[in-house]
């Protein structure tokens, strides 16, 4: 059972094994995520610890972790801010372990080669570019293998060959404009369609290649500069078919009708077709000429007589 007490909070200071400066924002994570991971860890270790009665009368201490870069010896220093020693020691503990899978996430993704492109098309055309069977992607790749193949031999294309790709589409952005600049900031990211425009709808297409010795890397960069190209004509041939299909829209849109179901901006002088009635030329008698009695006539659906 754990015994009040009054211990002054301290803050050490302590390098953590395996990082450099450039993985802090990986450590932290996306609003905090991972170095709450962290901390939790921690905690529940100290639950654990002291639940077994191996505290040292201790209440639950609080913890507060804060980072630092040293640009000099490319390294992160973790302040560790606790009033336990064992939180302290746990707190540390936790921190390397989620080190060790930082480290090695980053050297499994080094392994890699990828690129995004990122360009305009309406969502509901994804279908329609892939193809059947994503066989319009896979045409479209075979092609580019079979270029490759020819100017950089089997050696190269043993490794290009397994190049994957994943499409997605790309939630509406509120602001494109900070939307483009983060893609611009990037290497690894294109932006294929070029407009000022907003509330677009966009999708991206990435491309990945395992190559542990990173043997292949110019040519990768050129498939995907002959991508570009592929993935830019295709693009563009929706965006000129969209173009068309609106613009068909705008012109029945624009169409008007008068009274009789006719354009109002037609100019034609003719006779309008009433319809049926009973007082319509068509639905008169046949009056037989004099000089014809006597005669038998045939009429449209009437029979001779025999």
């Amino acid at each position: 059972m754990s015994v009040s007490t009054t211990v002054k909070t301290t803050t050490t200071a302590v390098v953590v094994p395996g990082l450099t400066a450039d993985m802090i924002p990986a450590v932290i994570g996306k609003g905090g995520s991972n170095i709450k991971k962290v901390k939790s860890h921690a905690w529940r270790m100290w639950d654990s610890h002291d639940a077994r009665g191996e505290g040292v009368g201790e209440n639950k201490p609080k913890l507060r972790i804060h980072f630092e870069k040293n640009e000099k010896d490319n390294t992160v220093i973790a302040q560790i801010e606790t009033e336990s020693e064992n939180m302290r020691k746990f707190c540390f503990h936790s921190l390397k372990k989620n080190a060790e899978i930082l480290v090695n996430k980053k050297k499994r993704a080094e392994q890699y080669y990828h690129h995004v492109f990122y360009g305009k098309l309406n969502h509901a055309k994804i279908g329609q570019f892939l193809g059947k069977k994503a066989k319009n992607m896979i045409s479209m790749l075979d092609d580019i293998k079979l270029e490759l193949s020819e100017d950089y031999g089997d050696d190269v294309m043993n490794i290009l060959k397994y190049v994957r790709w994943d499409l997605k589409d790309v939630p509406v952005q509120e602001d494109y404009t900070d939307f483009l600049k983060k893609i611009e900031t990037d290497k690894n990211q294109t932006m294929i369609t070029h407009t000022d425009c907003e509330n677009l709808q966009f999708v991206s297409l990435k491309f990945t290649c395992k190559d542990p010795n990173l043997s292949v890397g110019p040519q990768f960069d050129d498939m995907m500069h002959r991508l570009y190209f592929k993935i830019e004509e295709r693009l563009e041939c929706f965006c000129i078919e969209e173009q068309k299909e609106q613009d068909q829209i705008a012109e029945a849109l624009n169409f008007e009708f008068d009274d009789f179901g006719m354009d109002m901006d037609m100019d034609m002088d003719m006779d309008m077709d009433e319809g049926y009635s009973p007082e319509s030329p068509t639905s008169e008698r046949y009056v037989m000429p004099d000089s014809l009695a006597g005669t038998v006539v045939n009429m449209p659906g009437n029979k001779t007589p025999r």
